[in-house]
């Protein structure tokens, strides 16, 4: 087992999250990831209409989906359009808690893991990642402007810090857009 002192103090990086927001003990980075359901299945779709999706064991190739588990977000929202995440600056959730979306975020080999197996995918280029490459990169996405070294990332998911948390973030809480990023105006 893995224990953290409870005064253990992990900043987030400061040129995303000033004022010292914290990242958590058990986060990598940032506090909070979160992704769309429509942002995964349009990934889904992807995998299979190229025919990237792998069978295993869980059914015919077609049937078989990348779950939400293999990138850890601890918020999952719904009803809107896929990526329409990467165009929030500030949203609110619930009856209170109020959230900056502060970079996107780029993707470790995590996600080409089992979760359930811990069998990671054992290919050359492995899947998710080789299909997000082919449209998630800085470059692809004019992440460049932003940070030059972001070219060749692959990004899924926006981090996120809380700037008011008053309120509860529960199953099913509403989502609602305060700011759009100021390019997405």
């Amino acid at each position: 087992l893995v224990r953290f002192p409870d005064d253990f103090v992990r900043p987030a990086d400061t040129r995303f999250a000033p004022g010292g927001k914290q990242a958590g003990a058990w986060s990598d980075g940032f506090p909070i990831l979160m992704i769309s359901e429509e942002s995964l299945q349009d990934l889904n779709v992807r995998l299979v209409r190229d025919g990237k999706a792998r069978n295993d064991g869980m059914g015919e190739a077609a049937d078989y989906e990348i779950p939400m588990d293999r990138f850890r977000p601890n918020v999952v929202v719904k009803g809107c359009n896929p990526y329409e995440e990467d165009t929030w600056q500030r949203v609110r959730v619930g009856d209170g808690v109020t959230m900056d979306v502060i970079k996107p975020c780029a993707r470790c080999p995590i996600p080409t893991t089992d979760q359930a197996t811990g069998v990671r995918d054992p290919s050359s280029d492995p899947q998710p990642t080789a299909t997000l490459r082919t449209y998630r990169t800085g470059k692809a996405l004019g992440l460049t402007a932003v940070n030059p070294n972001w070219r060749d990332e692959v990004f899924f998911g926006q981090n996120i810090v809380t700037v008011k948390a008053t309120g509860v973030l529960q199953v099913g809480g509403r989502i609602k857009v305060i700011r759009k990023q100021q390019w997405a105006t």
